[in-house]
């Protein structure tokens, strides 16, 4: 039988931040809080982030964790050139 390559596509840049964005979730520890990709500015190549809630115990605000999340894409995904995010927390 010969060898067949497998029909599945690779990931789109998309689905890249959103793997990604998972993967930081636990690391954050930032309780009542979440984060979502809101969308993908290809011609821009900005990721629009929704992060919402914020640390009730510690008084830290969920957005200033968006630097953090922006260097780790950067790092990760080739390509992106920036982080914004789309909402206030709360």
């Amino acid at each position: 039988m010969p060898f067949r390559r497998s029909e599945r596509k690779p990931p789109g840049i998309e689905q890249k931040i959103e793997f990604e964005i998972r993967s930081l979730a636990p690391m954050l520890k930032i309780e009542s809080s979440a984060l979502r990709l809101a969308r993908f500015d290809a011609a821009e190549r900005v990721v629009y982030l929704e992060i919402s809630g914020d640390c009730p115990d510690c008084g830290v605000r969920a957005e200033p964790f968006a630097e953090g999340i922006e260097a780790h894409l950067r790092r990760r995904i080739p390509g992106i050139a920036g982080v914004r995010t789309t909402n206030p927390t709360r």
